[in-house]
């Protein structure tokens, strides 16, 4: 604003024809007077410096509106090959194993999806498609499925997609892939409350109680509540508020994990899809935040991957490619942690869970990181493409499957290790083969 052809064209069509009425107000003359040039010079002077102090102030607004459309952007810098390792204690306050109930009605094969509330931890395993309620000391409650509802010839692979749960209620919305259109609502007590129609979303989960964020297969283009995007926020009922993010199109999808993550009370949802390096983290109002990584350059997708110039030539590029980052995934935040995991092609690196401190912005690799005395060096991990499956706003859910724990258990027996009466218990009466057990981490504070 220091230019002086912008403010002498300010003056002129602006402050020049409003002196008359200021000069009026503070200095009242006669009309047949001759108002001094010299309070002429000094009310425009005095309204230059106005108007410039309004512009400047108009700026910082445009600035501050930009900002809560677009969210708070967040750049973090990490390279998955110099990640560090550490011990259980070096990062966690404790590593708490919960057995869950065996009985005819219970037992399933492994956790495809856990969804943790006050109450109850909700497990989807697609090998017996059922969803499992347990109760957070391990017993079991109930089982959800779909079968009387639904025929389901294959029910591994075409029954149950998906499932949420309002956390206000304890209710469950699930999806099938024999009827992508609708969306089943059931009580916790397996009772179905309602059937809802959609558009076959992609993806759905939690922001809050009253919202939803629901990834659209297309672009949402509804002129008259102007809705723009494919990726939506909605209300308890899942009626469309607010459009975002336009679709990115291509000739080669690939996916891996979940892209849509959720942490329990947490009142945010984060959205990740391949092809693309940021995270963005919803709120009831729409994006209010988007995480940028940056990785080497030997291990990022080129600028112009989505451009025609690669049109037909992805799925061959990431084939000779295989240390290429294609995607980021099951991604939470709890206190100063960013836990999530980084996707490629390498059969040895297929999934890489890192966890990366936010203050100190050092990052972890979630592989490296051992079993010490503080959790009587039992594992925490299933296996490498084992993700973490939940979170809340003070700790992070795993599983390990029975095996795991009974052969760690027999192969330190000669360590005096201190196991809690629910862990002894667990070994006196469980076997290799009864079900996994979840396991909940509590990060440090500092």
């Amino acid at each position: 604003m220091n230019n002086p052809s912008i403010c002498n064209a300010l003056c002129f069509f602006i402050i020049r024809p409003r002196v008359a009425k200021v000069l009026d107000l503070f200095f009242p003359q006669k009309e047949d007077s001759n108002r001094s040039l010299d309070y002429l010079i000094i009310a425009e002077s005095i309204l230059k410096r106005k108007v410039m102090i309004r512009v400047f102030y108009m700026l910082i607004l445009y600035v501050i509106v930009i900002n809560m459309a677009v969210g708070q952007v967040n750049t973090i810098r990490i390279d998955p090959e110099n990640a560090k390792g550490a011990g259980v204690s070096q990062l966690f306050d404790s590593v708490e194993y919960i057995p869950l109930e065996n009985s005819p009605e219970s037992e399933f094969g492994r956790v495809d999806k856990l969804f943790v509330t006050s109450d109850f931890f909700y497990i989807l395993d697609h090998s017996t498609d059922a969803i499992y309620l347990f109760k957070k000391n391990g017993q079991f409650f109930n089982k959800v499925e779909l079968v009387h509802w639904i025929k389901t010839p294959n029910r591994q692979e075409l029954g149950i997609r998906d499932f949420m749960v309002n956390e206000l209620t304890g209710n469950l919305i699930v999806s099938h892939w024999q009827k992508q259109g609708n969306l089943y609502f059931f009580s916790p007590k397996g009772v179905l409350l309602k059937v809802l129609k959609h558009n076959s979303w992609l993806s759905y989960g939690n922001i809050d109680d009253s919202h939803y964020l629901v990834e659209s297969m297309d672009d949402i283009k509804d002129t008259i509540n102007n809705i723009f995007g494919s990726c939506i926020v909605t209300d308890s009922s899942f009626t469309l508020k607010k459009g975002f993010l336009k679709e990115l199109h291509s000739d080669f999808n690939i996916t891996a994990g979940s892209n849509l993550m959720h942490a329990s009370n947490s009142k945010s949802a984060i959205y990740t899809r391949s092809f693309d390096y940021n995270a963005y983290v919803f709120g009831a109002e729409g994006l209010k935040e988007t995480i940028k990584f940056i990785f080497p350059y030997s291990y990022s997708l080129p600028s112009d991957f989505l451009d025609s110039v690669y049109s037909h030539k992805r799925a061959d590029y990431l084939s000779q490619n295989r240390n290429v980052i294609y995607s980021i995934s099951d991604i939470y935040r709890v206190q100063n942690l960013l836990l999530f995991d980084v996707n490629r092609r390498n059969p040895s690196r297929l999934h890489v869970p890192l966890l990366y401190d936010l203050r100190t912005k050092v990052c972890y690799d979630l592989g490296k990181i051992s079993p010490d005395s503080s959790n009587n060096f039992l594992p925490f991990l299933g296996d490498q493409t084992i993700r973490v499956l939940a979170a809340d706003t003070s700790s992070f859910y795993l599983s390990v499957p029975s095996y795991k724990l009974f052969k760690s258990f027999n192969d330190n027996k000669k360590r005096s290790n201190n196991y809690s009466q629910r862990m002894l218990k667990y070994f006196a009466s469980q076997t290799s083969r009864s079900n996994p057990v979840i396991v909940r981490i509590i990060p440090k504070r500092n």
